[in-house]
């Protein structure tokens, strides 16, 4: 790890688990935060365009964006599930 490390001991160990921890947590709200922002002006886009009758030059990139969130949102849920899988 890095120099707060204590050279594996059971303490140390248990230090480093729990930075581990608040990183995932830091990152996951890092992430999610503007993910979730992206998303939603992404679906009100895509409805806005339907109401005004746009073709689909214009809808089909706003469902790539909503797609590519999507997916981005999927992997960050899978960074809770790595949390989830270590120690208290």
């Amino acid at each position: 790890m890095d120099s707060e490390s204590s050279s594996g001991t059971p303490t140390g160990v248990q230090h480093d688990v729990r930075k581990i921890r608040r990183s995932i947590s830091s990152i996951y709200h890092d992430i999610n935060n503007p993910i979730s922002i992206v998303a939603g002006n992404t679906e009100i886009l895509i409805e806005m365009a339907a109401s005004a009758g746009l073709g689909s030059e214009f809808v089909d990139p706003l469902r790539d964006i909503d797609k590519a969130t999507r997916q981005i949102s999927e992997q960050v849920e899978r960074l809770i599930e790595v949390q989830d899988l270590m120690p208290d």
